[in-house]
């Protein structure tokens, strides 16, 4: 606990904690996901791709809070930002 505790007072330092948090909380879910794979349907994931996959799902899911978060701004709101998103 002193570990996690210590790199947390890390990147809170450089205002950076959320992202840790999230991190974690991807690579948590990756790991029941592969055990899963193992127990279901008894197949190994590589590590090197279950990193992968990991980076992967966090852009994507970072991409669509972006998205989501602009989803009640003004449209010129969003011009004036520079974002090039259409809205569906």
């Amino acid at each position: 606990m002193a570990c996690w505790m210590g790199l947390l007072a890390l990147y809170d330092s450089q205002d950076r904690r959320c992202d840790v948090l999230q991190i974690m909380a991807f690579v948590l879910w990756r790991i029941w996901k592969c055990q899963n794979e193992v127990v279901f349907n008894g197949v190994a994931v590589q590590a090197g791709d279950a990193v992968t996959i990991l980076l992967k799902q966090v852009a994507e899911f970072n991409a669509r809070h972006v998205v989501d978060s602009m989803q009640g701004m003004p449209q010129n709101a969003l011009a004036a930002s520079g974002v090039a998103i259409t809205l569906a």
